[in-house]
């Protein structure tokens, strides 16, 4: 029985491990479907449209034909670009999550990333919107994390559902809603490497030094008015008066 059973479990894991692996092609084969679609029918119409009008060309309208060849290739140009971006992100690169020890693994191009939630420095949760009229890009979602030393990860929803990504860790992202959700690589730019913080932390400590203890500690403890190095800075100067 206990062999019975063992098979039976491991069947289940196969079936589970198969059904999650469904999932992710799913979810990676519709924007490809997508970008697939807009390049057959940019260059399907320009085809269909001089057969139909061949007779008009000779006739001379070439600028009427080329107007309208212009308009059928221009339009559909965005989202075969956004979905390229996406693509060209997630080239080689596969996202697996351990839920049991809380870690994102990303493997690219022969090297392997494991995140953990206190290597996120911050994060983003960049997600298109539709508005009347303009609603190419709903679905298109990413998220990025900003690891220390400012390394930026990005994982788009080609991947795996941005949820998961936000729920395994309960990030609080800041939440960027586009019509245009383009892969955005000035995002993260402005957090510090750790050179940088303690730069900035040397700084603070001449600015504070004259500074009365009270006033340290009360920067100390407002720290949604003051940025992290301010609030370091001002611990280490109440740290050396102790050691006076």
């Amino acid at each position: 029985m206990s062999d019975i059973s063992k098979e039976q479990g491991s069947i289940s894991n196969k079936a589970i491990e198969h059904n999650s692996k469904l999932e992710k092609l799913e979810t990676r084969a519709k924007p490809l479907a997508r970008l697939l679609f807009y390049v057959v029918i940019s260059l399907l119409f320009p085809i269909i449209v001089l057969m139909v009008t061949w007779h008009d060309i000779i006739a001379g309208h070439l600028i009427a034909i080329g107007v309208v060849l212009l308009a059928l290739i221009v339009i559909p140009l965005p989202m075969i670009l956004m979905s390229a971006g996406y693509l060209y992100e997630d080239l080689s690169k596969e996202v697996f999550i351990d839920r049991e020890k809380r870690q994102i693994i990303i493997k690219k191009r022969n090297k392997e990333i494991i995140i953990t939630k206190s290597d996120v420095v911050k994060s983003f949760h960049v997600k298109g919107v539709g508005k009347p009229r303009y609603r190419y890009f709903e679905g298109y979602e990413y998220v990025l994390l900003v690891l220390k030393e400012r390394v930026r990860i990005y994982i788009t929803n080609l991947l795996i559902d941005s949820q998961d990504i936000i729920s395994l860790f309960s990030l609080n992202c800041m939440e960027i809603e586009s019509t245009t959700p383009y892969i955005d690589r000035r995002l993260g730019a402005g957090v510090l490497t750790t050179k940088e913080f303690e730069q900035k932390v040397k700084e603070f400590e001449l600015n504070f030094q004259d500074y009365p203890n009270e006033k340290l500690h009360s920067i100390i403890l407002s720290k949604k008015e003051y940025a992290s190095y301010a609030t370091e800075a001002a611990r280490n100067i109440l740290k050396k008066r102790k050691q006076r």
